[in-house]
């Protein structure tokens, strides 16, 4: 039996399930995970997320729903498709919320993995997508970019943007 929580960001015994119960092989395809899928399809959904482009939404954040569920990161996956329904909807300011989460969820993920991996996080792009969509989509159109006013976070076991990302995620 491992000794992850089930409060991780991966649910590691059903991920291990994922592939018939062989740990190298679901370890070897975490260790592939952040360049053959993380990387695109997060670059994607921010691209669509600046242009508030609902269709292309819907597209990027399914195409997260499912590696996210394959590798049993329940967090990630349930944002992904809270995100979908919202951006089905047109409904900005949820789209808005969703978005602002799923990038705190997607730290915590990446952390997580390194620790695991026992390689340095690199969190550079998500904290460009973070502050440049802030920047775009803050609470108040007339704030300017340093007045943007840090989400509420309702998420057990994640610590403020701007915190150590390692801090009591685990």
């Amino acid at each position: 039996m491992s000794n992850h929580s089930e409060d991780a960001p991966i649910i590691w015994e059903e991920g291990i399930n994922t592939t018939g119960g062989d740990e190298g092989m679901f370890r070897n395809f975490l260790e592939q995970f952040e360049d053959l899928t993380f990387t695109e399809n997060m670059e994607n959904l921010f691209d669509a997320m600046m242009k508030m482009d609902y269709p292309n939404i819907h597209t990027w954040a399914h195409r997260i729903k499912g590696p996210a569920s394959y590798i049993a990161a329940k967090r990630w996956a349930e944002l992904s498709k809270e995100l979908i329904a919202a951006s089905d909807k047109n409904d900005e300011k949820t789209v808005i919320d969703l978005y602002l989460k799923l990038l705190i969820e997607s730290k915590a993920l990446l952390v997580y993995l390194a620790k695991v991996l026992n390689k340095t996080p690199n969190l550079a792009n998500l904290e460009r997508y973070d502050q440049e969509f802030r920047a775009k989509y803050s609470k108040s159109r007339n704030m300017r970019v340093g007045e943007a006013k840090a989400i509420e976070l309702d998420l057990p076991n994640h610590q403020p943007p701007g915190c150590c990302a390692a801090c009591n995620i685990f």
